[in-house]
């Protein structure tokens, strides 16, 4: 059932016709013939466009001035002024900016030399720190190595020869305990 017609204006209508092909149909023919010609629409969106154009060209013809003639001196001269003025105060502004940018910049150079100094304190330090850690483990050793020297220097003094038999005896434990001792301090001086 065709409900709707659009005329050439672009309204909508009533159509009180009925699509069925029956022999007793209330069907008019200008419906079906505007539905199934297609030209009526093409007509209307033309038409509708060279109305558009009309009014776009008219617009423009309002909105374009008459040519003036040259400004005056005076004019530019004050547009010139401000615009000497606005430039000055930019450049301020970008003066500024600059300033405090490389303010920032040198507290972090500070900063950064400051921080570069304390660790080359602590390196210092450190070192200092791993020498006297070495002194503090290695100078017991050499006290120890020259006591040995000492007590082998001493050992080295052979017992009096007497005639009891204990004479003998002690030499004999002394020479035993001389080598033991020399074995002993070789060995500790390998180590050192």
């Amino acid at each position: 059932m065709c409900n709707t017609v659009v005329d050439n204006n672009g309204r909508d209508g009533r159509c009180d016709s009925d699509d069925s092909k029956s022999p007793g149909s209330k069907r008019p023919e200008h419906c079906a013939d505007e539905m199934n010609a297609g030209e009526g629409w093409k007509k209307t969106i033309q038409e509708n466009f060279e109305l558009w154009l009309e009014e776009v060209s008219d617009l423009e013809t309002v909105t374009q001035s008459p040519d003036q003639g040259p400004p005056d001196l005076a004019s530019f001269f004050k547009e010139l002024c401000i615009l000497r003025t606005e430039f000055r105060k930019g450049a301020r502004r970008s003066h500024e900016t600059f300033v405090r940018f490389g303010e920032t910049l040198s507290g972090f150079e500070r900063m950064t030399q400051s921080m570069l100094s304390r660790t080359s304190e602590l390196e210092r330090q450190k070192e200092a720190e791993d020498i006297l850690s070495k002194k503090r483990i290695y100078l017991p050793l050499v006290e120890i190595f020259e006591r040995f020297k000492r007590i082998e220097g001493k050992l080295g003094k052979r017992p009096r020869s007497g005639l009891f038999a204990r004479r003998a005896w002690e030499k004999k434990t002394w020479k035993s305990l001389r080598d033991g001792f020399g074995i002993l301090r070789s060995h500790f001086e390998e180590l050192l």
